[in-house]
């Protein structure tokens, strides 16, 4: 029989186990290992929904057999992350148009023309969802047709990208008469949805990625190829919202503020420089207070003694009786 050492919490102590023991304790090492092995190839849950339309499309480009045409993506939500593409002519879808451009045929003369776009995240695909039909497609101009514009200086996108701050970009040079622009921001190489404009503010998402942008020139001619700007970036996070703070006032201007509303402490008296007065007596004061005093005696008349008052006059006056 085999020998085995324990695990720790039984300490080092050498114990007799069976053949048939020794296999199950294999087998139950060997099925742990297989599971979290497997475990750590199992995908992220995905999405609770299939990317849902908020903008249809739009076919942009003149419809004249011979000119090219493309469509945008569209908005949508719940993020896609690819696309897949229908084109129509009255109605019908056409064989093998499956890209975002089309060119119009003379098979596709006196019809509208529309685009079909499927978005896809990890959830799945999405409803098709359908352009605006355009006009109807005229015939290619007659004689020598006006020459697709071509891109000569590329655009450039202005300044540094930040999260919350607009940046532009601008339309480039080109060669020849020019009708309209149009514009896609990208991050990464992926197309932004809706961002089909000459401005373009980042959001959170994209902090961290390289900013880039495209344009296509439009004329009667058809559409140009795409003029892409250098990249920038990365896109720096948003700038920190700046406090408003209170200046705080200088001790000085403090002090000086609580000196002049605090009550001001009685002055000393100043020293007299007369000679001191002796003070006055409660006898001096009491006859200096009245011009008579008076006083109570007592006199005995045929062995009755009898009470009263005298007032007696200051000095130098008669005294009288009451």
């Amino acid at each position: 029989m085999p020998w085995i050492i324990q695990p720790a919490y039984l300490g080092s102590k050498m114990v007799r186990i069976s053949q048939a023991e020794v296999d199950a304790l294999v087998a139950a090492q060997t099925a742990r290992r297989i599971f979290a092995n497997w475990y750590k190839t199992q995908d992220v849950p995905p999405p609770a929904s299939v990317p849902i339309s908020s903008i249809e499309p739009t076919v942009l480009g003149a419809p004249r057999v011979g000119s090219p045409m493309m469509t945008d993506n569209g908005i949508w939500q719940h993020n896609p992350s690819t696309y897949a593409y229908k084109w129509y002519a009255a109605g019908v879808v056409i064989a093998g148009a499956t890209t975002a451009t089309y060119t119009p045929v003379a098979g596709d003369l006196g019809k509208t023309i529309q685009s079909e776009v499927i978005a896809s995240n990890a959830a799945g695909p999405s409803a098709p969802v359908k352009s605006n039909p355009t006009p109807a497609v005229v015939a290619a101009t007659s004689g020598d047709p006006e020459p697709i514009p071509v891109n000569v200086l590329p655009p450039l996108i202005n300044g540094s990208p930040q999260v919350g701050k607009a940046i532009t970009i601008t339309q480039g040079t080109w060669s020849g008469e020019v009708e309209s622009f149009v514009y896609q921001w990208e991050v990464d190489n992926n197309d932004l949805p809706g961002a089909t404009g000459n401005s373009y503010t980042p959001v959170a998402a994209d902090e961290g990625k390289m900013l880039e942008a495209f344009v296509i020139a439009i004329n009667s001619g058809g559409m140009s190829e795409e003029a892409h700007a250098v990249p920038v970036g990365p896109i720096a996070p948003a700038a920190a919202a700046r406090e408003t703070v209170k200046p705080a006032k200088s001790p000085v201007e403090t002090t000086k503020t609580k000196d002049s509303t605090a009550a001001k402490p009685a002055a000393k008296p100043a020293p007299s420089t007369s000679p001191a007065t002796k003070p006055t007596t409660p006898t001096e004061q009491d006859s200096k207070s009245s011009e008579y005093s008076t006083k109570v005696v007592v006199a005995k008349t045929d062995d009755k003694a009898v009470a009263g008052k005298v007032t007696a006059p200051k000095e130098g006056e008669e005294d009288g009786k009451e």
